[in-house]
């Protein structure tokens, strides 16, 4: 009887100890993190301290690897359990998805706008380090949100003029080629009913730099197709707004309809066409007055029924107006509006992944996304 007693003792704790671990201790850290973003007072940092901040606290997320995006649902005690005893989660492919390539992206137009020597080395190192010299990625490209690594590779091309970064790129966009279906669209994920909104800022910026970089006019051809197809069943006729997603069959538009970084993607994809020949520029004006900020040029994770800033839809959103010169803006105006989300060089408040349609991360934190976005606009303004 003792022995039994002591076994339901032993299993009590144990149970009470993954309870607190993976239920009660991240509700109430995110409750503090929200506490005490609300209470931080007016930093006495100056406009360049922070900018240096976010430069130096960017190199020290790429060069270790560290992984910053939330990935996880919000999961049960046993369900976290199972996934681990059977080992079906893995973490692997954080390390080359969509949150690295556009941290990758934003730091290497930073410090080559920037010019600084040393930095462009030790962005360089960095990137040498995820392809061969012959511009094979070290890492299985399989996915589209991979496909922004190519942008880092234009610009290092640009720069340097060694082979392997034109070669790689080359790769991703034979990748693309060989991925398309039978009326030449690039399905974000294979597996499902539906294409997503997502595959446009994932693909057609990297489509239209290559396109400028190696004269290929066949690649401009394919981003203008990717977004046209979209929009002809995932956009509003009146708002210009995407939906998440449409069904590839019924072409019911599927998943949340004022989801931030949804618009987000949509207008990384049109912005990039606008810099060619200034194809979306009105709906880009449109969208503009039909997106709901919470105030001086932030966005929610949902526009319209949210007053929770995003920082990675704000940051997308800002880059692709501040390209159209729809909003001006200078480098202490930014940087002071943002202030309250920037802790110790770290972008906050950046949603966590989405899991699928209609299911939504309520997790918010640091992002290498919004870090790398960040330094994207921080890259344009003087």
């Amino acid at each position: 009887m003792e022995f039994l007693l002591y076994i339901i003792l032993i299993t009590s704790a144990f149970v009470n100890i993954l309870f607190f671990y993976y239920d009660f201790f991240p509700f109430f850290k995110n409750i503090l993190k929200e506490k005490r973003k609300k209470s931080t007072a007016p930093t006495d940092k100056d406009v360049k301290a922070i900018e240096n901040e976010i430069l130096k606290t960017s190199f020290d997320i790429i060069e270790p690897d560290k992984q910053l995006t939330t990935w996880d649902k919000k999961q049960y005690v046993s369900e976290k359990l199972y996934h681990y005893i059977k080992g079906t989660k893995s973490d692997s492919f954080k390390k080359f998805h969509f949150p690295v390539a556009f941290l990758y992206h934003g730091l290497s137009s930073y410090v080559l706008n920037k010019n600084k020597e040393s930095d462009i080395l030790r962005f360089k190192a960095v990137f040498d380090k995820i392809i061969d010299q012959t511009g094979q990625p070290k890492f299985t490209m399989d996915k589209p949100d991979q496909v922004p690594f190519g942008l880092t590779a234009l610009s290092l091309y640009d720069k340097f003029k060694e082979a392997k970064y034109l070669q790689f790129s080359e790769y991703i966009f034979q990748f693309i080629l060989t991925n398309l279906d039978h009326k030449g669209i690039m399905l974000y994920n294979k597996s499902s009913d539906n294409q997503y909104v997502d595959v446009l800022g994932m693909i057609v910026p990297f489509l239209v730099s290559y396109s400028k970089v190696s004269g290929d006019g066949e690649a401009l051809i394919l981003a203008k197709a990717q977004i046209d197809f979209f929009e002809k069943h995932g956009v509003d006729s009146e708002t210009f707004l995407p939906s998440h997603s449409f069904h590839l069959k019924t072409f019911i538009r599927t998943g949340s309809v004022n989801w931030g970084r949804g618009f987000g993607w949509y207008l990384l994809g049109i912005n990039a066409v606008n810099s060619v020949d200034a194809s979306y520029v009105n709906k880009m004006e449109k969208i503009f007055s039909s997106v709901p900020s919470i105030g001086n040029h932030i966005y929610s994770q949902f526009p319209g029924s949210s007053q929770k800033a995003d920082l990675s839809a704000t940051m997308m959103l800002l880059n692709c107006f501040l390209d159209s010169g729809i909003i001006t803006v200078n480098k202490e105006e930014l940087i002071n509006t943002l202030q309250p989300y920037v802790q110790d060089g770290y972008v906050m408040q950046t949603s966590g992944d989405t899991i699928g349609i209609n299911d939504y991360s309520d997790f918010f934190g640091k992002s290498e996304f919004s870090q790398g976005m960040m330094l994207l606009l921080l890259s344009k303004l003087k």
